[in-house]
């Protein structure tokens, strides 16, 4: 199928989209939509970059890809791609404006709500929510036990708590077992118990993800008929010591930090495949990785704000009643002989996980 060649724009949308929910075929006649517009397009070989498709034959694309800040001619196998989004950009009136810039497709307008004309005046909310996800457990959920007083010296071994897979440490290492002389402090961590996520204490118990969108920055005092341009310096992704908090904030089994840290980077895409099949959604976990984006913001007739949001996922453990009940029965004294100087508690500890994701919005004075 060959469609009428038009030359692509200077350059793509300074913004990446975002994914939806990867289908497992795609429709390649969605592809004929996609004629002389920036598609933004992840391969099978874990690539993504902006094309700009001129025409589709049998088996082929043909297509323009923006490479080092310029567009470079490519014959883009069928069979290679894994999934497309195209961005079709609108002819906006000024009392469009006062929504997020179209730098999207319209299948990601829904996460971002419609701009409010008072945050001219009120400025934008820091925080806005976007969806709450729940997903299946991973590995285990953590109970952890408190020091009641300060006590020099005890020698500590652990009853055999059920359906345990081990113990964190007063140090967090895993250890399967837990026998040895421990001095410690009023409200210090003496141990942690993971409990199995097949149990049946952590039956009712599910992991969670709030999306929001975060504000990184905003720019007031832009008049009338100005051109505006702003660079954002976006930090996302996580390195290793803050690869082990997203772990144990999740409950994924952790027995040896050290080594997971050697091979951080292969556990890593590990990890985005099991948050991927728990949530049942697309979830993508990156190494720190920082980029600076640059935006422009067309004149307008009146006075204008600016701001940039980065999208972000907290994950955390929702207990259930089960869990809790566990939890109050670990701190009877009649069950546990160790609640007479200690305490159990269920320390969510969520995680906010900073995406590679950004969007600008723009609000005219009213």
């Amino acid at each position: 199928m060959r469609n009428m060649k038009i030359k692509p724009p200077k350059s793509p949308p300074s913004l990446i989209p975002t994914p939806s929910k990867l289908p497992e075929k795609i429709d390649y006649k969605e592809l004929c939509n996609c004629f002389n517009t920036c598609t933004y397009v992840w391969d099978k070989r874990g690539s993504s970059f902006w094309a700009w498709i001129n025409s589709i034959q049998n088996d082929s694309v043909s297509c323009q890809i923006w490479e080092k800040n310029k567009w470079y001619n490519r014959q883009l196998p069928k069979d290679a791609i894994k999934h497309f989004v195209s961005v079709k950009p609108k002819s906006l009136g000024s009392h469009e404006r006062n929504r997020i810039k179209n730098t999207t497709t319209d299948q990601m307008w829904r996460f971002f709500p419609q701009i409010d004309p008072n945050w001219f005046y009120a400025g934008f909310p820091s925080k806005i929510v976007v969806d709450e996800t729940p997903g299946s457990l991973l590995d285990y959920v953590p109970i952890s036990v408190y020091a009641k007083m300060n006590t020099p010296g005890i020698f500590l071994i652990l009853p055999k708590y059920e359906d345990r897979l081990g113990y964190l440490d007063i140090n967090g290492a895993f250890v399967k077992e837990y026998n040895k002389p421990v001095s410690f402090k009023r409200g210090q961590r003496i141990f942690t118990i993971l409990i199995d996520k097949n149990s049946e204490i952590a039956r009712d118990s599910y992991l969670l993800c709030n999306s929001y969108w975060s504000l990184l920055s905003e720019t007031s005092g832009i008049e009338p008929d100005t051109i505006t341009s702003k660079t954002i310096n976006l930090n996302f992704g996580i390195n290793k010591s803050e690869f082990y908090k997203l772990g144990n904030s999740t409950g994924i089994y952790s027995p040896d930090p050290e080594k997971e840290r050697e091979y951080f980077h292969e556990l890593r895409k590990i990890d985005s495949t099991l948050y991927t099949q728990a949530f049942r959604k697309n979830i993508e976990i990156h190494s720190k990785q920082e980029l600076n984006l640059h935006m422009e913001f067309e004149p307008q007739s009146k006075a204008q704000k600016i701001a940039a949001y980065q999208f972000c996922q907290q994950f955390s453990i929702k207990p259930g009643k089960r869990l809790l009940e566990y939890v109050d029965k670990l701190n009877d004294r009649k069950y546990n002989p160790y609640a007479s100087f200690s305490i159990a508690k269920f320390d969510c500890n969520p995680y906010s996980y900073k995406t590679k994701y950004c969007k600008e919005a723009v609000v005219l004075e009213p």
